[in-house]
């Protein structure tokens, strides 16, 4: 760690990857620059999954283990991501593509928004993130149950239809936990099961109870030791914690855990909203996107990722701003009367107008 890499990676990097969030929220004003920039959003989760399909060999897909190792190595030297980065990334952006459908009607772009859904779980499977997959059920079962029922029917024949595909999936979420291979029966492994977070989060949560009010700074992991301990103890690299709520409260302690961690919830809560909307499709979608990708970060955060803006939550950070700027303009439409959407952007005249009527 040099100082320019410390300015960079925890400071400017930081405020570079949310001002995304912030030009949409700005500029959104109009129902066709909302849909430009929703289209925009989904459209890189869809390419990051074509990537990860172009580079991940489908032979490496047959056993867990080496689709694991394979996609460490391959997706981040070919797409430039974490694989467990990636598979909670697409884990959430495949049913905010395949929620999108809505907002359709000829047969050949219901089709062809299905494929891209299809495209972006195919990709997510490949990844090899167990708790990705984890996240990918509980996010669609939970938009099952809060707006779209039929979705409950599109869960188990997806999960065949990986499965088949991709029989590496299967063994990947099993790994660990013991059973037969053959006529050997194999026992549990805590250490496989967790990919070593059984003796790392021990460590971490110790590291913690020293100081839980205003934690130990940026980068704890290094400036405590726990990353050289567990080098030197287990030859296990663990840069952080694994876990971004052990690492939020590592770092910043119950101050900062109580800054954070609060917004994500109060914008999961918003998207909710739209969500459950139903008198215009388009808010619909917008909301479902936003809580897709969050509800994926928040769960994925139990095995892994991080609460700091980093590339991989760009999308996210690009959707919330999206949505906080529809769900301003609902509120502010339910509470006036006035139209949803400042078409009169588009239009000749003066183009502050409107923003000065209604500049929040």
């Amino acid at each position: 760690y040099t100082l320019g890499n410390i300015i960079s990676e925890d400071f400017i990097n930081c405020v570079k990857w949310v001002l995304p969030s912030l030009l949409l929220f700005d500029a959104c004003r109009t129902r066709k620059r909302i849909t430009i920039a929703l289209v925009t959003i989904l459209a890189l989760y869809v390419l990051l999954a074509i990537q990860v399909i172009r580079w991940m060999p489908l032979s490496a897909a047959t056993s867990g283990a080496d689709m694991s190792s394979r996609a460490s190595k391959i997706i981040q030297n070919e797409v430039g991501y974490n694989r467990v980065t990636m598979s909670m990334m697409l884990a959430g952006a495949s049913w905010a593509v395949l929620a999108s459908v809505i907002l359709v009607s000829k047969r050949s772009h219901i089709l062809g928004i299905l494929l891209a859904a299809g495209i972006v779980a195919m990709g997510q499977a490949l990844t090899g993130g167990r708790t990705g997959y984890l996240t990918w059920g509980v996010v669609g079962l939970l938009l099952s149950a809060v707006r779209w029922p039929r979705l409950l029917g599109v869960i188990p024949v997806a999960i065949f239809v990986l499965v088949t595909a991709v029989p590496g999936v299967q063994e990947r979420m099993l790994q660990g936990f013991g059973g037969k291979k053959g006529n050997v029966r194999v026992e549990a492994d805590a250490y496989e099961m967790t990919s070593g977070r059984n003796i790392a989060w021990p460590m971490v949560i110790h590291e913690i109870a020293k100081s839980p009010i205003t934690g130990a700074g940026r980068e704890a992991m290094l400036t405590t030791g726990i990353k050289d301990a567990l080098w030197e103890g287990y030859y296990e690299s663990f840069p952080h914690p694994h876990q971004a709520y052990l690492e939020i409260l590592l770092d910043n302690g119950i101050i900062g855990f109580l800054l954070v961690i609060p917004f994500y919830f109060y914008a999961l809560g918003l998207s909710f909203q739209l969500l459950r909307e139903r008198s215009d499709p388009l808010v619909t979608v917008v909301g479902s996107t936003a809580f897709c990708l969050i509800l994926s970060l928040l769960i994925g955060s139990f095995g892994g990722q991080t609460f700091y803006p980093r590339e991989g939550s760009v999308g996210m950070w690009a959707a919330i701003g999206l949505m906080l700027r529809v769900s301003v303009d609902y509120r502010r439409s339910l509470e006036t009367g006035e139209p949803m959407f400042e078409e009169d952007w588009e239009t000749p005249g003066d183009p502050y107008e409107s923003y000065l009527r209604h500049p929040v």
